[in-house]
């Protein structure tokens, strides 16, 4: 099946427009961390339901079923090490929801977001698979809906002290300079370690924060023609 190619811009709309659609009927959210188990349940009237078996696949969504299955593994038994990475398989099963599903029923087909399975209802991702273009719409959608830009903004002042956006290599080498012994680590590590109060607050994932970040221009490559201070 043949999906359309999305501008970045279009999908953050729709990740948009569907949180103001629950705060229409809900009421609005003032907190950084998304209801994203509110939207699904509440809102979008999905079902969730673990897959119990051992298997590489995190999430997918059966499309004529109407419900969303998540790896058991992902639950969040743990307040923070699972929680972010369960809210964003659900959120991207919602995003597969709202930019994909139209799109099956609408061809009466019956395609899985599984890349093995032929059923044409459902739509899966996998640990160990390649992003297609639809998993990177999906992942996009789901940053944007867990991590709302205006509310990003507003925390950063509050975790920075400053609006200005911040140079990756310098954030990286300031929290290599504060360990003992000044410890290497990989760039990736210390941003992660370094984003993981403001991860917390949106009860996501530190790496979904760091992409996060990088996207709405608050995380910058270095630039020889620029100088920002950390």
């Amino acid at each position: 099946m043949q999906y359309p190619f999305l501008k970045y811009a279009d999908i953050e709309h729709e990740a948009t427009k569907l949180l103001f659609e629950y705060e229409t009927k809900y009421g609005e959210i003032t907190s950084p961390a998304i209801p994203i188990e509110d939207i699904i349940e509440l809102h979008l009237k999905l079902a969730v339901y673990p897959i119990e078996e051992e298997t590489d696949i995190l999430g997918y969504i059966n499309i004529n079923k109407e419900v969303i299955y998540i790896n058991d593994s992902l639950y969040p038994d743990d307040p923070f090490t699972k929680a972010g990475r369960y809210n964003f398989t659900l959120a991207h099963e919602v995003a597969h929801w709202t930019l994909h599903a139209p799109i099956v029923k609408a061809s009466q087909s019956n395609l899985s977001f599984i890349d093995d399975l032929e059923s044409n209802e459902v739509i899966l991702c996998r640990s160990s698979e390649g992003r297609a273009m639809i998993e990177r719409q999906a992942d996009y959608f789901a940053g944007a809906l867990l991590i709302q830009t205006h509310l990003l903004k507003k925390q950063w002042l509050d975790f920075t002290g400053k609006p200005q956006p911040l140079f990756l290599d310098r954030v990286a080498a300031s929290v290599t300079s504060r360990l003992r012994n000044n410890r290497q680590m990989e760039k990736d590590v210390a941003l992660q370690l370094w984003a993981r109060e403001l991860a917390q607050a949106f009860n996501v994932s530190s790496h979904a924060m760091v992409v996060r970040l990088k996207q709405v221009g608050l995380l910058l490559e270095t630039s020889n023609n620029l100088s920002l201070a950390i």
